[in-house]
């Protein structure tokens, strides 16, 4: 079992990190929403007007808490806002893919339609970052009703460096 200490409504986000080795954490329970055959794993937590959906191309629910930098910034969302935070598709603890069976973005649009109706939630601020960025901007732009605000953070317009997009990294970089 992981440990939960509970929301520190006073906390200074420019203060320092907790001491190494603490966990600051908020109590949360991993949950898991199903797209078809695959299971989506999610946290939810915090109690703000707004439900903000974060999703990362990266991450994994069942350490993140762990990072005592990360679970400042976690812990200062939720005093804004109720928060979902998901292992996208392939990541963490939601369910894998093979590098051959890579979904199609729709599919990925449509784990978050998912989540959000498991959490009951009928609109909410989506926070995508890097290459989750793309599933956030296109789940905004085919499902508008659904979408209260669109925040695009380290967002690509293409995954691999072409002619006429010179600033990303080149395919012998990726590897």
């Amino acid at each position: 079992p992981r440990p939960n200490v509970g929301v520190d409504h006073h906390c200074n986000p420019c203060s320092s990190a907790p001491p190494s080795g603490t966990v600051d954490r908020v109590e949360t329970e991993v949950r898991y929403a199903r797209n078809g055959s695959v299971s989506i794993a999610y946290e939810v937590f915090g109690s703000g007007p707004l439900t903000l959906v974060c999703l990362a191309p990266f991450g994994n629910l069942e350490v993140s808490w762990e990072n005592p930098l990360y679970a400042r910034y976690l812990r200062r969302l939720g005093d804004l806002a109720t928060v979902v935070v998901v292992d996208r598709r392939g990541t963490g603890l939601s369910d894998r893919f093979s590098p051959g069976d890579v979904p199609p973005l729709e599919d990925l649009v449509d784990d978050i339609t998912v989540i959000l109706d498991e959490c009951g939630c009928d609109r909410a601020v989506l926070f995508g970052f890097e290459e989750a960025a793309a599933q956030c901007a296109l789940f905004a732009a085919s499902r508008p009703d659904r979408v209260a605000g669109l925040v695009l953070y380290a967002a690509t317009a293409c995954g691999v460096q072409t002619p006429d997009y010179p600033w990303q990294w080149s395919e012998p970089e990726w590897e």
